[in-house]
C-alpha cells in the first residue's frame, strides 16, 4: 500500500527521496508536510549530485525511524541499524546493479546537459518509479517482520 502512495507522490511532482519517506512517515508520527521537507534535499542522489539514490536515502531514513538510534553510545542498536540498512541495501541490489544515482540513469545529473538529456529521454518519469517502488516494496517487507 505503501508503495502506491509512494508512486503516486512520485508521479505528483517529488522527489525520490521525498516519495519514500512520505509514504512511510505518518505511521511514525511525522506528518506527510513535514516528511516532505525533511526530504527535499535527497533527490536525484542528494541535491542532484548522483551519489546514493533517493529511494534508497529515504528508505534509510524510515529504517532509522524504526531502528534508528538516540543514545549517542547504544552500539548494539548502531549495529542492528546497520545490519538492517545492509539488508535493505542488498535486496536493492537483487534488482538493480548500483545504489548509485549515477549509474542507475548511466548519466551524470548534476551536468545540467545530462541532465536535460534524461529529462527529454523521459527517464524520471519512466525509470525512477520504478527504483521508489521496489525500495517501498522492501521496506514494506521490513517493516512487517518482527525484528528485535
Amino acid at each position: 500500500m505503501q508503495n502506491e502512495i509512494a508512486i503516486e507522490s512520485f508521479n505528483n511532482g517529488f522527489n525520490c527521496a521525498q516519495s519514500v519517506v512520505a509514504a512511510f512517515a505518518p505511521e511514525f508520527g511525522i506528518s506527510r508536510e513535514l516528511s516532505l521537507k525533511l526530504a527535499t534535499g535527497l533527490g536525484a542522489g542528494v541535491n542532484y549530485q548522483g551519489n546514493t539514490c533517493g529511494a534508497v536515502t529515504g528508505a534509510y531514513i524510515i529504517l532509522g525511524l524504526r531502528f534508528g538510534v538516540d543514545k549517542p553510545h547504544d552500539t548494539k542498536a548502531k549495529n542492528k541499524y546497520r545490519e538492517l540498512a545492509d539488508r535493505f541495501t542488498e535486496e536493492f541490489l537483487k534488482h538493480y546493479d548500483s545504489v548509485n544515482c549515477r549509474n542507475l540513469l548511466q548519466a551524470d545529473v548534476s551536468d545540467p546537459a545530462a541532465l536535460q538529456k534524461l529529462r527529454e529521454a523521459n527517464v524520471f518519469n519512466d525509470f525512477c518509479p520504478k527504483l521508489v517502488k521496489r525500495a517501498s516494496l522492501i521496506l514494506e517487507q521490513m517493516l512487517k517482520e518482527k525484528i528485535d
